[in-house]
């Protein structure tokens, strides 16, 4: 997959993204969580993000503004461009993932945040030109993962969610949705 090959090019790593995300979580709306591509290439240079790694993320920021207005909702953005950051497994990107969109560090995500993390993830793989889940199958996994429950903790549910059908054809590449085909 190309969002996996682009986590190798890229310089920015966990730490960056971790430090990133305290910079634009300061800078956000407290109403929307949204946060202007003003802010966040302030926010890109007081870390020092790498110039290229720059370019790329201010170009995901336009992909994810889906306004038009230069503003983006913060947090969905970092989570979307989280498996940039890490080197490694899907397991390791997934963790990472839950731990940027866990603001509060309670360990537990809701059926609206999972669904956001995975819609997010999914609009970066897209930009990359990867294959991605439908919104049927994301409401399917989120179906399957919660059953009745509300919230789970996601630490239990790595495993679990990324041996889910529908996650093992985007992470192989195998999944047939593309985005702009009508099909997601």
């Amino acid at each position: 997959m190309a969002i996996a090959a682009m986590s190798n090019v890229m310089k920015l790593r966990s730490e960056d993204m971790k430090n990133l995300k305290s910079k634009c979580l300061a800078n956000t709306s407290e109403v929307s969580g949204g946060i202007a591509r003003k802010d966040f290439r302030i926010a890109m240079a007081e870390i020092d993000v790498d110039e290229t790694d720059a370019e790329i993320l201010d170009r995901l920021f336009t992909m994810f503004d889906m306004t038009g207005e230069d503003c983006i909702h913060a947090l969905h953005f970092l989570v979307g461009a989280s498996p940039l950051a890490v080197l490694g497994r899907a397991n390791e990107k997934l963790r990472f993932a839950f731990e940027l969109l866990d603001i509060n560090q309670t360990g537990f995500v809701d059926r609206s945040d999972f669904e956001a993390l995975l819609e997010s993830i999914n609009a970066t793989a897209s930009y990359f030109g990867d294959p991605v889940l439908s919104r049927e199958q994301i409401n399917g996994l989120a179906d399957d993962i919660l059953q009745s429950s509300n919230s789970f903790e996601y630490r239990d549910y790595i495993d679990t969610i990324l041996s889910h059908h529908f996650v093992q054809q985007f992470i192989t590449g195998a999944g047939s949705c593309r985005y702009g085909t009508g099909d997601t």
